[in-house]
């Protein structure tokens, strides 16, 4: 009884035809039997029905898996961003400031047609405008550096409304001089007045 063996295992009781024989190998040294034979080959079979629905049941899943979309969170709003902290103290821009800018800018631009008029009387070889063109080219610079000063509220404002003051003292009393018979000289003479007094406010 060494070595394998095998024994026959009838099926069928001749009736309904010829009993079918079977051969059924043992391992050596183990008694056969013929009910053992069966159970092993249903243990065998419930095995491979088992492994069968399990993978099936992977593949469901893993259809299922890879066919569904990802679900994607709706985008954030955006925050809105903070207001910049308010400046402290209120504007550095008072009203004699205001003031002072207004009336630097005016006479700036009168001045400005009052040098034009000086200048076209020098071209005609007259020398009687010389004087007043030559303190309104010095008082349109000042007034126009008030004016950007004061209007920005600059600490420098005050020092420069000084000079703009004596400026227009010297142009008003120059342009004063042709105001009867020179319309530019005159409204130069009264917007410099107007500036001096507001310069004089601030300083």
């Amino acid at each position: 009884m060494g070595s394998n063996f095998a024994e026959s295992v009838s099926k069928g009781d001749g009736r309904d035809g010829p009993k079918q024989t079977f051969l059924l190998e043992t391992a050596p040294g183990l008694p056969f039997s013929a009910k053992s034979a069966e159970d092993t080959l249903m243990q065998r079979r419930e095995v491979l029905q088992v492994a069968t629905a399990t993978a099936l049941a992977h593949s469901l899943v893993s259809a299922l898996g890879c066919g569904a979309a990802p679900t994607q969170a709706p985008p954030e709003s955006p925050k809105p961003e903070p207001a910049p902290p308010a400046p402290q103290g209120g504007s550095p821009v008072t009203e004699a400031l205001t003031r002072a800018a207004e009336a630097a800018a005016h006479c700036a631009v009168t001045g400005e047609t009052c040098l034009e008029h000086c200048i076209r009387d020098l071209s005609s070889g007259s020398q009687m405008m010389a004087d007043c063109a030559k303190v309104v080219q010095q008082m349109i610079p000042l007034c126009r550096a008030l004016a950007s000063l004061a209007a920005m509220g600059s600490p420098y404002a005050k020092e420069v409304a000084a000079l703009c003051s004596r400026a227009c003292a010297e142009c008003h009393a120059e342009c004063k001089k042709h105001a009867g018979h020179h319309k530019e000289c005159k409204a130069c003479a009264e917007a410099c007045a107007a500036c001096k007094e507001a310069c004089d406010a601030l300083v």
